[in-house]
């Protein structure tokens, strides 16, 4: 992804693949409450939800086999691609849509299957480096999903940031405290427009949540009551 992650070829094939990884046990995770209140996985209680997101899992990296090459050029292994998926409103990348690698993530807590976690790894790295608009020192934006990942700005109804958050309080990625950071710095520039909602050249109801969403992620790494209050006048 970015230049500061490549390495010499001969160190590349030395690493283990997957990669060696430690980790806590889900009750850990989830009893930490550093992601709010989830659950670890439970097949007796929540079973139709373990079950179904294992199988959508499957199917995402069953399409990257399919969708190897296509509009002559690299699919979904392209150097600008991996991590993200194709097609969901037609011939356009999704941009990790929506916070991709905050699903994988959770259920990695949830879970403790390193699949979740490492597919959620290649999201983040993706969206981190590839859909993210550096404006200036501490903001940044995402991109708008039809520009071929990053040629379209989007609204805030497309920025998120708890994934990246998430991915770094497990692997302590710095680039992505940095990047959650500056879209929640984005998301408070924007609040204005957001509150015009429902008026004329306003949004709608998902620029109302995600706003408040990557605030409130924002606001629990930080604890900078400045996320919170913003969140608070979008609420009101």
């Amino acid at each position: 992804f970015s230049v500061t992650r490549h390495m010499m070829p001969e160190l590349a094939a030395a690493q283990p693949s997957p990669p060696l990884m430690a980790v806590a046990e889900p009750e850990w995770y989830c009893g930490s409450k550093a992601v709010g209140n989830i659950h670890p996985r439970d097949l007796r209680r929540f079973g139709a939800y373990e079950a179904g997101i294992k199988r959508s899992l499957g199917q995402l990296l069953r399409g990257r086999e399919k969708e190897k090459f296509f509009e002559k050029r690299f699919g979904r292994y392209g150097l600008r691609n991996f991590g993200d998926n194709f097609g969901s409103d037609g011939m356009n990348w999704d941009n990790v849509e929506y916070d991709l690698e905050h699903c994988l993530l959770a259920q990695f807590m949830r879970s403790g299957d390193l699949q979740f976690f490492e597919v959620g790894r290649e999201a983040s790295l993706h969206n981190m480096d590839v859909d993210c608009l550096h404006q200036r020192d501490g903001w940044e934006r995402l991109c708008g999903h039809s520009g071929d990942h990053s040629l379209a700005e989007a609204g805030v109804g497309h920025n998120w940031c708890e994934g990246l958050w998430e991915y770094y309080y497990l692997t302590g990625d710095r680039h992505s405290a940095q990047k959650a950071l500056g879209i929640g710095n984005h998301l408070t520039y924007r609040s204005k427009w957001v509150c015009l909602c429902g008026q004329e050249g306003g949004g709608g109801a998902r620029d109302f949540g995600w706003s408040v969403l990557g605030l409130m992620a924002t606001y629990n790494a930080t604890a900078d009551p400045f996320y919170l209050n913003v969140a608070r006048e979008i609420q009101e």
